[in-house]
């Protein structure tokens, strides 16, 4: 059963605590609702689990099950809570609430992976300085299910 949230969400803030849901393996960090449409979910989990696509399906087959997810929606992947936001809001936008000189870490260490439901590409360490960590993964099975 789908659980949809009880109120619209607009633009890039968090839903309510109800609606972010918390497991063993993963958290879901932020919902970005835009137009009434679940535009991306941003999840933090254990770095170790970014390249464990057995993991990452079951992860996102949870989302799907949880939150009401189209073809247009992506998943993004932390390996902090704090840092699980988009880039422009945490180091771009003025009055930005993290200093310059974590961006490299963000990139490199905190952002583990984008998965997008509309092409079933799950990419690892999306932003890395480091293109030996980033590598794109096909996961077709989890838009058929």
């Amino acid at each position: 059963m789908k659980k949809h949230p009880q109120i619209p969400v607009h633009g890039p803030q968090s839903a309510t605590a109800t609606d972010l849901i918390k497991t063993e393996s993963f958290e879901v960090a932020r919902l970005d609702y835009s137009q009434n449409r679940l535009q991306r979910i941003f999840v933090v989990i254990r770095p170790d689990k970014a390249a464990d696509t057995t993991f990452v399906r079951q992860t996102i087959r949870t989302l799907r099950n949880h939150y009401p997810a189209d073809g247009h929606t992506n998943v993004s992947f932390f390996s902090r809570k704090k840092f699980a936001n988009y880039k422009d809001e945490l180091f771009e936008v003025e009055g930005h609430p993290l200093p310059e000189t974590e961006y490299e870490n963000w990139q490199n260490h905190y952002y583990l992976g984008e998965f997008e439901l509309e092409t079933a590409l799950y990419a690892i360490f999306p932003l890395t300085n480091n293109p030996e960590r980033r590598k794109v993964f096909s996961l077709p099975s989890i838009n058929g299910s």
